[in-house]
């Protein structure tokens, strides 16, 4: 499982490719300073997430979880 903090000064809204079981795509919201919750391997590698992590938006914490 992995984790992500939101490091941008504003809050940030990310897609993932999971759907609830209604069928609608879930997202990640995050507010400035939070940390997500447990991301699979799936979702931590959508391509929505790499590019915040690309960005510098969001920031991996998941070794500082543990």
């Amino acid at each position: 499982m992995h984790y992500v903090k939101n490091r941008s000064k504003m809050m940030g809204s990310y897609n993932l490719p999971t759907t609830d079981e209604k069928g609608r795509r879930k997202s990640l919201i995050l507010s400035q300073g939070e940390t997500s919750r447990a991301l699979t391997p799936e979702e931590f590698n959508f391509p929505e997430i790499q590019k915040g992590l690309a960005n510098r938006d969001l920031l991996d914490v998941t070794k500082r979880s543990r």
